[in-house]
């Protein structure tokens, strides 16, 4: 909607502003975020000792989403921290029962071959 001012037929057009209604920000939970931190350290170092708590923390956030406690873009982070949880305790036991597999093994080995005594 142009308008032109009455006096003076070489001034520019003034449109009036209207005010679109804007979406509030979406807030990026914080045990989501945290899920998704410990999920990670549970792959990289830390094993099931942040692995556990991803799992847990992942889940509780699914299920806030899923009621509408809280936004549901927040369900993505939870679920991939969850997941990296389960993966990252999943390979931490495996390798934790490695490890004592080879460790009786070994042992069982030095005394068949009488290294070490009974």
């Amino acid at each position: 909607m142009n308008i032109l001012m009455e006096n003076n037929e070489n001034s520019p057009a003034v449109t009036p502003s209207v005010a679109t209604p804007s979406n509030p920000p979406v807030t990026t939970s914080t045990a989501s975020m945290l899920s998704l931190i410990l999920g990670i350290l549970s792959l990289s170092c830390c094993g099931f000792f942040t692995g556990i708590p991803a799992i847990f923390l992942g889940h509780a956030e699914i299920k806030a989403a899923d009621a509408g406690r809280i936004h549901s873009s927040n369900r993505t982070l939870a679920k991939i921290g969850m997941v990296l949880g389960i993966v990252g305790t999943a390979l931490s036991c495996l390798g934790t029962l490695l490890y004592f597999l080879l460790l009786f093994f070994g042992l069982g080995a030095s005394v068949l071959q009488g290294r070490l005594s009974p």
